[in-house]
């Protein structure tokens, strides 16, 4: 390369100016050398012009500081191979100049530096050079705690004349407050309803503010006049401006116990000249960002490559770290006829993960969502055909082999499940191995008055199924696909028309998607035990054992949480009774070890029950939290694991996990699972072991995964997590970020999970 150093001046002055109004252009010649940074100015549009006000509250007399805030949406610049296969990673808010405190080591300084928080990591700096970088406008922030909204607007159209006028959300929030440069005071606006103020934004230097009422508002920053928008949101709303070309105001459809998630849209954009909104079906080639601290914006999706993840006429809602979201469009057909198209809904097409926002920068990654689960279990099932063509005729083979090899089977459910799919001969030889046991009881309806009429409890065998992928997409897929629940038997309408029948199907619901039948022949399934359900029942919390152990007499005893309330039911006398003894306080956890029930409370205390005598025996010591979870792990250790941090955030909960020691009857502390993965959430608590699976497949031993809440994305967590902060306790288990987890569903019967390598 030649030494751009030795430039000639006149050529480095020529350069300079038609480089004025490329203000990343500029950055980059910055950082070339000496000369290059002496000659180019660093841009005015990245400056970050401040202001001094009057501080708060109204009477006092020091001041605080207002700062402008040019924001950029950053993409991170791939190689070509990993652009096929990796997620796309953006970094969304304010820029910086020269922030790093050992730039004058570098070669060349960070003349374009975000200050990035990755989760598990400390803030720290990056440098954006090697990003494309694309400019969406700028916000205002006060360096005070009480503000939360608020908007800047000049006086004179060029803003050299210094005068300005603020106005700014206060207390929590509530009211609307104003500024002037001719006074500098803080008054609250007049001819505003009492009401909340929810955004406040400028458009054609003029402002406008929408609040909690449904009441939108514009305002002269000249005279303070104050006049209404109609017609009004019903809804939720937010106020989008796209820089001076359109103001956007994007309502939420509220309906009860809907996901907040999935609520549709309806957009609307300005009338400026009818003083009105105008309901709008398509953005153009704009994608809209909205909520969290970075604000409302908008950019061009002309200026990002094709297939990078983030397309035209669309809508990224990125409100909450953590989450997975999907970037809303119009007209989504959701698969259901009643559903209503002419809104706005998620799209499924690109999932996008928010990472995390700190301060002025939001983090997340897009990915270009397959058809992972229809398609790669078509690509097997096409290379069964093909090898099924030179395998022989096992339909042929002699009767007193196929008995044999049922025999051999026996303990074996899902060889026998495959064995079943051969073909007719074989489906009679091998009996179906996974029956739903069930027992009919007397019905709760009319409790505590006895009841003639029946109700059903079943047993319902669990198992995680891991989809099994082509040997190429396994190295080059970052996910990997699990389902986790309950198994059903023929239960595909169609069945008698395929060539095997569905011997071992699931139901699964994927978001967008009628619930369909899989057949999970193709997949990698791990017994993780069994739960009990109350058919037509909402009991969540419902246990059964056997009172002889080869359960060939039929005796049993029935232990349910209902109503503050632990009943019981023995088969000898089939009638729901309180279980004596117990505390008066809602039941948290019920599950069977070993032959005996175990219970614990709200009150944190935890009980054994035994199911001969019904003697209750305090288990010791007590949790010292409220949230807390008995996790069986088969017959071999049963688990208590409770949260030993109060947060707001369930994510950010830390926990302690502790063994029963059966002998002894209390809990000991333990920093090591073994080779176990613990399952924690509404489906059930239970565990597998991890030599089961695959290496690399992203899920580990010695590790906890919380399932509670759809689409939320989760961490496995660890024991003696390093969080960074040398303040944080080593000696508990935490979220490792090592391989993130979506929960795509969490409908009954089956949990559909996708994990990140």
């Amino acid at each position: 390369m030649p030494n751009w150093s030795q430039l000639p001046e006149e050529l480095l002055h020529l350069t300079s100016t038609h480089l004025e109004d490329n203000c990343f252009d500029v950055v980059h010649a910055r950082s070339v050398c000496t000369s290059w940074r002496s000659a180019f100015p660093f841009p005015s549009s990245l400056l970050r012009p401040s202001y001094s006000l009057p501080s708060f509250p109204l009477e006092r007399k020091d001041l605080s500081t207002l700062e402008k805030v040019p924001l950029f949406l950053f993409r991170a610049l791939t190689p070509h191979v990993a652009d096929a296969v990796s997620p796309f990673k953006y970094y969304l808010g304010g820029i910086g100049q020269d922030e790093s405190e050992d730039h004058m080591e570098l070669s060349f300084p960070l003349q374009c530096s975000v200050k990035i928080k990755i989760p598990g990591s400390d803030p720290t700096l990056m440098n954006m050079l090697d990003y494309q970088i694309i400019p969406l406008g700028h916000k205002y922030r006060l360096f005070t705690s009480e503000t939360h909204r608020m908007a800047f607007l000049p006086l004179d159209k060029e803003g050299r004349g210094g005068e300005f006028v603020v106005l700014l959300t206060y207390m929590y929030p509530k009211y609307l407050l104003v500024l002037t440069s001719a006074d500098m005071r803080w008054k609250q606006l007049q001819n505003i309803p009492i009401a909340s103020c929810f955004d406040v934004v400028t458009f054609r230097g003029r402002f406008y503010a929408s609040f909690y009422s449904n009441n939108i508002f514009v305002i002269d920053p000249y005279s303070l006049k104050v006049t209404p928008l109609f017609p009004k949101p019903q809804n939720l709303h937010y106020l989008v401006p796209s820089g001076n070309d359109e103001l956007f105001l994007v309502e939420k459809i509220i309906s009860l116990n809907a996901d907040f998630s999935k609520l549709p849209c309806r957009v609307s954009k300005l009338d400026e000249e009818a003083g009105k909104w105008v309901a709008v079906s398509d953005l153009g080639d704009r994608l809209l960002f909205i909520g969290g601290h970075i604000g409302n914006v908008s950019c061009l999706a002309k200026e990002l490559p094709h297939g990078c993840g983030l397309s035209g006429n669309s809508i990224l809602f990125t409100h909450v770290s953590g989450n997975v979201i999907f970037p809303y469009k119009y007209g989504v057909h959701t698969g259901n006829a009643e559903d209503d198209l002419n809104c706005w809904r998620p799209s499924m097409e690109n999932r996008v993960m928010i990472l995390n926002e700190y301060f002025s920068v939001l983090s997340f990654q897009v990915s270009k969502l397959q058809q992972f689960l229809t398609s790669e279990v078509n690509m097997a099932t096409n290379k069964k055909k093909i090898s099924s063509s030179i395998m022989p005729d096992w339909s042929q083979l002699p009767e007193e082999l196929l008995h044999l090899i049922s025999k051999n089977l026996e303990n074996y459910c899902f060889d026998v499940v495959h064995a079943r799919s051969v073909c007719t001969s074989w489906r009679s030889a091998f009996p179906f191995p996974l029956l739903r046991q069930s027992y009919p009881l007397p019905s709760l309806s009319l409790y505590p008055s006895k009841s003639k009429d029946l109700c059903t409890i079943e047993k319902v065998p669990l198992f995680l199924f891991r989809v099994l992928t082509p040997d190429v997409a396994d190295v080059l897929s970052p996910f990997e696909y699990f389902f986790l629940g309950g198994i059903d038997q023929d239960e595909s309408d169609d069945h008698m028309e395929l060539p095997s029948p569905l011997q071992c199907s699931v139901k699964v619901k994927l978001p967008g998607t009628e619930p369909i039948l899989m057949n999970m022949l193709d997949c990698q399934i791990i017994p993780v035990g069994h739960k009990y359900r109350m058919i037509g029942q909402d009991f969540i919390r419902v246990a059964i054992l056997p009172l002889d152990k080869e359960a060939k007499r039929g005796e049993f005893v029935v232990i349910l949480n209902y109503s503050y309330t632990l009943l019981v039911l023995t088969s000898a006398e089939m009638r729901w009774k309180p279980l004596k003894n117990v505390l008066g306080t809602t039941c948290n956890n019920l599950v069977t070890f070993r032959g005996r029930f175990y219970a614990t409370f709200t009150s944190m205390k935890t009980v054994v029950i035994d199911p001969y005598s019904l003697e209750v025996t305090l288990l010791l010591p007590s949790p010292e939290n409220p949230v807390h979870y008995l996790v069986p792990s088969g017959n071999d250790e049963l688990f208590l694991v409770e949260s030993t941090f109060h947060s707001s955030d369930i994510s950010q909960l830390t926990y302690r996990v502790s063994r029963l020691d059966e002998k002894a009857g209390t809990w000991v502390e333990v920093k090591d699972l073994g080779d176990r993965v613990l399952f924690v959430g509404n489906l059930g608590k239970f565990s597998c072991s991890a030599k089961e699976l695959p290496r690399g497949c992203g899920l580990s031993g010695n590790s906890i995964l919380f399932t509670d809440l759809r689409g939320n994305v989760i961490f496995p967590y660890k024991y003696g997590v390093h969080t960074g902060n040398p303040e944080d306790d080593l000696n508990c288990w935490r979220p490792a970020r090592e391989n993130s987890v979506v929960i795509l569903n969490t409908s009954f019967p089956v949990m559909t999970l996708r994990v990140e390598r």
